[in-house]
């Protein structure tokens, strides 16, 4: 605060003149909280959905539901540096800055470096969770995640391929990312602490993130989004990977007309896949239900019974609900 011909009176302009430790607390709020993990967020989907703008991207009801749910998560940890309300700035951001056409940022720009950007903008809030005990409860975070490796597929919802931005770490793959190979392919680089900032297996993250991934990389990103509103995303499935669409089967045996119960299933987001019996009722051996490959082969029987693993059924009427 030298100024040898006095000082002006910048704090007019909206300056504000503290110590360093508030500007270094405000500059973490920002990069780690409040602007930069939503700007992220919006740029590996704003890749995929083929927008060009960042305001535009504001238009689009999934995307903004996606980035207040990330910062609803990063909220709870973030340190007020006091000169500036996380809350008040937040706001602003998702509601002033980012759909203002008149800052014509791109997506494309900003999903530049981004295996460089996840461990701040992301990483550090994650540990934030794991101390406090309840990282099972994002949802937003893992999802923006598991967007960046449906981006680094190098294909659009829409199906055509699109170039990724420059990145110092590409190509991270040997070969193209799918749904495939998903399963191989991410988990070492969900350990990856030099990308994440931590070992996101470690922290109890690693499996809902590749979850969300293979569902993006065997649909559409889009499909994955619509899903946010629903509180089972948020839910533990198999492992700790999360609750997924093609994990729910729904049979109906008598009593339900099967187009009303779609109907129904279809306004709670839980979509319904309806199937004779003899497709999951194996007749022949232990007179029981068991899930089918996809060459029409029974997967095998469940080692500890079917209480203590995935599949099987829970037989109920009204009154045993």
């Amino acid at each position: 605060d030298h100024f040898p011909n006095g000082r002006p009176p910048l704090e007019q302009a909206g300056v504000y003149f503290t110590d360093r430790a508030t500007v270094e607390k405000s500059e973490k709020m920002k990069v780690g909280t409040c602007l930069n993990p939503l700007h992220t967020a919006l740029a590996v989907f704003g890749c995929l959905l083929d927008y060009q703008t960042i305001s535009a991207e504001m238009q689009d009801t999934d995307l903004v539901t996606l980035v207040e749910r990330i910062a609803g998560e990063s909220l709870p940890v973030v340190e007020d540096p006091g000169i500036l309300r996380p809350t008040e700035f937040i706001h602003q951001v998702l509601h002033e800055r980012f759909p203002n056409p008149a800052i014509p940022d791109t997506p494309q720009r900003i999903a530049t470096d981004t295996s460089q950007k996840l461990a701040i903008r992301f990483g550090e809030t994650i540990k934030a969770h794991v101390a406090r005990g309840d990282v099972d409860a994002l949802v937003g975070i893992p999802l923006a995640l598991a967007g960046w490796f449906k981006y680094l597929s190098g294909v659009g919802d829409d199906g055509a391929p699109f170039a990724l931005s420059p990145d110092p770490r590409l190509p991270l793959f040997a070969e193209p990312l799918t749904a495939e190979n998903a399963g191989r392919l991410i988990p070492p680089v969900l350990r990856d602490t030099s990308i994440f900032g931590l070992d996101l297996e470690e922290a109890g993250l690693a499996n809902r993130v590749l979850a969300y991934a293979q569902d993006m990389l065997a649909g559409t990103a889009r499909a994955v989004l619509e899903l946010l509103s629903d509180p089972s995303l948020a839910l533990p499935g198999r492992g700790e990977s999360g609750i997924r669409p093609r994990d729910i089967a729904i049979l109906v045996l008598r009593g339900y007309e099967a187009e009303l119960l779609a109907a129904e299933l279809h306004a709670l987001h839980i979509p319904a896949v309806f199937t004779r019996t003899g497709n999951i009722f194996d007749s022949e051996d232990k007179i029981w239900f068991r899930p089918k490959r996809e060459s029409g082969a029974w997967e095998e029987w469940p080692a500890n019974g079917r209480l203590t693993e995935w599949h099987g059924s829970i037989e109920s009427n009204p009154y045993q609900q």
